[in-house]
């Protein structure tokens, strides 16, 4: 669970509520060679790759994307069994106080760990940004929405079933899925 937050935000960043501004252009999210294995990174490599993902993110997240995700984690957290509809009206004061008082966490992307999850990736740079990139373009369609809408099951599946639904599993995020099978998703 440990990029759980980090997931959920990616995701909500890209599909936020109304009083987000409309995503532009993405900026890039990395100088570092994008044909270099994740798992091939030096320590000092992997370290810039994720302060340079957070720093894309930084530009990418508002207040609100950011507030959008901790209301969203709110289905990821709960059991399978959980009341759809009580999650929704969670997942919406989640995301009120939130906007009131400000996220609970920048980022749970956590980079001491990064190097440890990503180890054993076969991915390159290139393609982890490729499924972060599609991602957000393919959320633009979820801009204006009402995110606590979204969901359509709880648990550890909410994620995998909100992607899915979305259409945010985008053929770059399968290859990523594909070879980072023991990492939780990423985006």
């Amino acid at each position: 669970m440990r990029y759980l937050t980090f997931a959920v935000t990616l995701f909500a960043g890209c599909s936020s509520g109304s009083s987000a501004p409309p995503i532009t252009a993405a900026p890039p999210i990395t100088a570092l060679a994008t044909t270099k294995l994740l798992s091939s990174l030096s320590p000092a490599e992997t370290a810039q790759y994720c302060k340079d993902i957070l720093a894309w993110r930084k530009v990418e997240m508002t207040k609100q994307r950011t507030c959008d995700g901790e209301g969203l984690s709110v289905f990821v957290l709960a059991d399978a069994k959980a009341d759809l509809a009580k999650l929704r009206t969670t997942c919406k004061e989640t995301i009120a106080t939130c906007v009131a008082s400000g996220p609970k966490q920048e980022s749970s992307l956590d980079c001491a760990d990064f190097q440890k999850e990503f180890s054993t990736c076969q991915v390159s740079i290139g393609e982890f940004n490729a499924c972060m990139q599609d991602a957000r373009v393919k959320a633009q369609a979820f801009v204006g929405k009402d995110v606590c809408a979204l969901p359509t099951t709880a648990g550890v599946d909410a994620m995998s079933s909100l992607v899915a639904t979305s259409g945010m599993d985008t053929p770059s995020c399968q290859v990523l899925q594909a070879k980072c099978a023991k990492v939780e998703k990423p985006f």
